[in-house]
């Protein structure tokens, strides 16, 4: 079960023209915005990192207002663990549940999730707020890194685990979050 105590969101890539070219990008992009805010709410560290910025352009604005104050990452490396700076910020977090968003499934969060995985992270993908342009290669990066040891959950389903109770004080607000009809 995740835990608030361990846990972090990694926001990988939501960025220029691509963030709108992936398979359901309003959806995903929703989706990582609210998982977002319900990180901020419960003090759950946030890290985003951006691929290659000055050729792909910089996090799409959405995420980016709610991003101001979380740690960010530039890269050329398609996993996240390719940039010491960002390995070095992950580690002394000193959180093992990894909750991962973004795009492209099937190249950066593929092997960002696969080199958690192999440095003892508990990685879980938030399957509603990750994609890939072509739909095959989402299934087939999901499906290889739940063989792999990651696990499968969604915005809502984590949000609800790590809060494990309707008398969590942030309860009421992460219901709004999660009930608002993505205009926020």
């Amino acid at each position: 079960m995740l835990q608030i105590d361990n846990s972090a969101l990694l926001v990988i890539d939501v960025q220029g023209k691509l963030a709108n070219l992936v398979h359901n990008s309003r959806e995903v992009i929703d989706r990582c915005a609210k998982m977002i805010q319900a990180m901020q709410v419960m003090k759950i560290p946030v890290l985003h990192v951006e691929h290659n910025p000055v050729g792909l352009g910089k996090t799409t604005p959405k995420l980016a207002e709610l991003l101001v104050n979380s740690d960010f990452f530039e890269k050329i490396t398609f996993s996240s663990l390719g940039l010491l700076p960002f390995q070095k910020a992950l580690e002394a977090l000193g959180r093992k549940q990894i909750l991962l968003c973004g795009i492209e499934a099937h190249i950066c969060i593929y092997q960002t999730a696969m080199e958690l995985l192999e440095n003892k992270y508990d990685v879980n993908l938030l399957l509603d707020a990750i994609s890939s342009q072509r739909l095959i290669d989402m299934e087939a990066a999901t499906q290889k890194l739940m063989l792999a040891g990651a696990q499968p959950s969604t915005v809502e389903m984590a949000v609800y685990e790590l809060l494990g109770t309707a008398k969590h004080p942030a309860f009421k607000d992460i219901l709004h979050i999660l009930k608002s009809n993505g205009s926020n």
